[in-house]
């Protein structure tokens, strides 16, 4: 791992430690390279693992959301089922939609927490549309990760089974 003094204007200690970061960026390519350090990359790098706190922390504070969008046979004219959409209802900057937070999860383990969210919600909705004489069924979306993670069928499986039990051909992932 390097940095250049005078380009990264740093105290020894710092100098230190940017030259360390770059070591482990070299060593995650693979190492037997070289890894210069780039404060825009370490900067971006920052930025990206403090999103996924604050994710992670929205998540935990209930902040997420479903919208439901009807999925229409165009040639019988009449609605099929909805599709459910994840927003983040973010306290200072409003609905935010998936491109801005999504990106952000891919890879880690809080992917899947927020797939198991959704379908716990959407199956909760599902429930509740029931019990007031509606019963479209509702597709999600998750990530092939998470279709791919080892018990993905258990995990739907046995919330499906739980009183009311909610019928598979309601949920469509």
């Amino acid at each position: 791992g390097v940095t250049l003094y005078p380009e990264d204007r740093s105290d020894a200690d710092t100098l230190l430690r940017h030259a360390d970061q770059a070591m482990y960026r070299a060593k995650q390519r693979g190492r037997d390279c070289v890894q210069l350090f780039d404060a825009g990359v370490e900067q971006s790098l920052q930025a990206k693992q403090e999103l996924l706190r604050r994710l992670a922390q929205a998540l935990e504070e209930h902040e997420f959301v479903l919208h439901y969008q009807p999925k229409v046979d165009m040639l019988q004219r009449r609605p099929i089922g909805v599709e459910a959409l994840v927003r983040w209802q973010h306290p200072e900057r409003g609905v935010l939609a998936p491109g801005e937070f999504l990106p952000a999860i891919e890879g880690s383990e809080l992917e899947m927490g927020l797939g198991d969210w959704v379908i716990r919600s959407a199956l909760e909705q599902i429930d509740s549309w029931r019990e007031s004489g509606l019963d479209p069924p509702v597709a999600v979306n998750v990530s092939a990760r998470h279709l791919l993670k080892p018990g993905f069928v258990r995990s739907l499986r046995d919330p499906l089974a739980q009183p009311p039990a909610i019928t598979p051909d309601r949920l469509d992932t």
